[in-house]
């Protein structure tokens, strides 16, 4: 039987980096692991069986170097080579991560194994603007949106449909089922009933499979999301003994994405806009120099969202626009200029929720996002592309409690309105002293 090499053993999550050549006992952890997940039966060579047999460590759980011949050193470092690969990616399968390695691929990552590690990480973190997260019960899972999930399970590929039409039609029935009670609410909170991406923010909070991914602008909502549910049945590999908070720059984000869109359209609006101001005034015998003052790029920018109003967010967020964008990034409170209209209930509300979106039908995002985000704006710092903190599971209950204390449960997270209200009430009766 192959080493086990359990006593000391370095924690792969803390040890990876491409910058250095991985020494010889991280090789070996990561070949053990996949050993011990079926590598065994997928071995048709009796001499490295035999060979995997004589392989010895110290005392220490160190791999003894001279125990490990030339056959064993290629079978390592063959799986090894894979694990520097993407996982395997179909659209007819749900991809996951083997191990931390392989994970690096995409995210820069770091590791939380104590209380006082995941404290000093949410005091950090609890202080930092213009962040979001997006919480995760394993570590080992990509960045799928529900549509995604649900297009490769049922093998939607396979069937020919079009994605992009899926959506439409899924949008244009969720406006026709709802109806006027939708579009009034959406009115009275000065959102466009036309809006596809309310409608889609609508849906997905009412569990629907929609192209979206939620994440917040509170790490604690995000540690909530990483615990809810969350397995603590410690697997064979080591990935499988956490869960992950997943960290992007949302400003980065949004001025490097539908922003910069809707920051050329207002221009150009602006500008056309300031030409009929500048003529009016002229005919009003005002002198040029005072335009400056009167049409500044600020003043006609806000006058020029005033005048578009919620229209030119519903064109900016129309199905036809975002399909053609692999990647989109939207936030309510991130944005000084438009108002996306995401913040249609009160879950997104208490959530703090933000969108990514993702136009690829089965590419979960962190493809995206190094494939076309990272090679489009190269002088980014790889490191704030996507940050990953995987945290150890055994750190759940510390979690939960913090949460509770915090008040961050599931009457929080997931509001009842009909339940609030019977709340106060009783409270009421209770401070009359009429509560039975």
């Amino acid at each position: 039987m192959f080493v086990n090499l359990t006593i000391g053993k370095p924690r792969l999550s803390e040890r990876i980096n491409f910058n250095v050549m991985l020494d010889l006992d991280t090789k070996v952890n990561l070949f053990d692991e996949y050993l011990k997940n079926g590598g065994y039966e997928s071995i048709q060579f009796p001499d490295l069986l035999r060979s995997l047999l004589k392989v010895k460590s110290d005392a220490n759980g160190k791999v003894i170097p001279s125990t490990v011949d030339s056959l064993v050193h290629a079978a390592i470092n063959a799986y090894v080579g894979d694990q520097l690969m993407d996982p395997f990616t179909s659209p007819l399968h749900l991809s996951e991560y083997q191990s931390f390695l392989q994970k690096n691929i995409f995210f820069n990552q770091r590791s939380i194994e104590t209380k006082e590690e995941l404290d000093e990480f949410i005091l950090e973190y609890g202080k930092k603007k213009n962040l979001i997260y997006r919480g995760v019960r394993e570590a080992r899972w990509r960045l799928y949106s529900s549509l995604q999930r649900h297009w490769i399970i049922y093998k939607y590929t396979e069937r020919d449909i079009s994605h992009k039409e899926f959506i439409i039609d899924f949008i244009q029935r969720g406006r026709k089922v709802f109806r006027e009670t939708l579009s009034s609410f959406l009115l009275k909170n000065n959102i466009d009933p036309e809006n596809d991406l309310a409608i889609l923010s609508f849906l997905q909070h009412h569990n629907q499979p929609t192209p979206l991914l939620d994440w917040t602008e509170e790490v604690s909502n995000a540690l909530y999301f990483a615990v809810d549910g969350v397995d603590l049945t410690i697997g064979t590999r080591e990935i499988h003994q956490y869960f992950s908070v997943y960290i992007l720059d949302g400003k980065l984000f949004s001025e490097l994405g539908i922003k910069q869109i809707m920051e050329k359209e207002i221009k150009t609006h602006s500008n056309k806009f300031r030409k009929g101001l500048e003529k009016y005034a002229k005919h009003k015998g005002l002198a040029p120099d005072t335009y400056d003052k009167l049409f500044s790029d600020d003043i006609m920018k806000k006058m020029t969202v005033m005048k578009i109003g919620n229209k030119f967010a519903s064109a900016l967020t129309n199905i036809n626009l975002l399909h053609n964008l692999p990647f989109a990034f939207f936030s309510d409170s991130l944005d000084d200029v438009l108002k996306f209209g995401l913040n249609n209930n009160l879950r997104i509300t208490n959530q703090q929720g933000v969108f990514t979106w993702n136009s690829d039908p089965t590419l979960p995002l962190e493809h995206i996002i190094l494939n076309d985000f990272r090679e489009k704006n190269k002088s980014v710092e790889d490191g704030w592309v996507c940050q990953c903190v995987n945290i150890h599971k055994n750190l759940a209950k510390h979690i939960k409690t913090f949460l509770d204390n915090n008040g961050i449960d599931k009457n929080y997270i997931y509001p009842n309105p009909e339940f609030l209200a019977q709340e106060s009430f009783n409270e009421t009766l209770k401070n009359f002293k009429l509560n039975k």
